[in-house]
């Protein structure tokens, strides 16, 4: 994991990397207490030649990032109304730009967290990204020294530089 404006790997054997900006929900106690802003990072070229042995293949350094600081439910106010922007810059310009809205999630807050403790325990600080809603096209890839902002409305801006590992 890595924290915010710190730097996030690519794979030099990928040909295809994309960041996948989420909200992320805290929790304790088996109930939410908060929301940061988070980028599970996707080595898509990778994932898909070895999907069907993993279900999610995730072999990536700095891959999981998030905002060191989080929001309370008080400040968030309803957690499936908020505006998600995903901004890449590239030398200096930008080279995506992608908007969408937590009212698009397939499954909401709520129900993730009910499903999360249902004869589960969990550790209290348990951070569970929500899914994406915005990534570059299939053409995009990211390259190194591109720089990834990711903002959640009511929650901030979570900013990182690509760096190949």
């Amino acid at each position: 994991m890595q924290p915010p404006f710190g730097d996030v790997g690519i794979r030099g054997d990928s040909d295809w990397d994309v960041p996948q900006p989420e909200l992320v929900f805290i929790t304790h106690g088996g109930q939410i207490v908060g929301y940061t802003a988070g980028n599970d990072m996707s080595s898509r070229s990778i994932e898909g030649k070895i999907h069907f042995i993993f279900r999610r293949p995730r072999f990536m350094t700095n891959l999981l990032l998030l905002v060191l600081l989080w929001v309370s439910p008080e400040t968030v106010g309803d957690p499936q109304q908020l505006g998600v922007q995903l901004i890449i810059e590239r030398d200096g310009k930008q080279a995506f730009v992608g908007e969408a809205n937590t009212s698009g999630m397939k499954r909401d807050c709520s129900y993730l967290i009910d499903w999360l403790v249902r004869h589960n325990l969990i550790p209290d600080g348990t951070a569970v990204m929500t899914g994406t809603g915005t990534i570059p096209p299939p053409e995009f890839t990211l390259a190194a020294g591109d720089v990834i902002h990711i903002t959640i409305e009511k929650i901030g801006r979570l900013t990182n530089t690509v760096v190949v590992v």
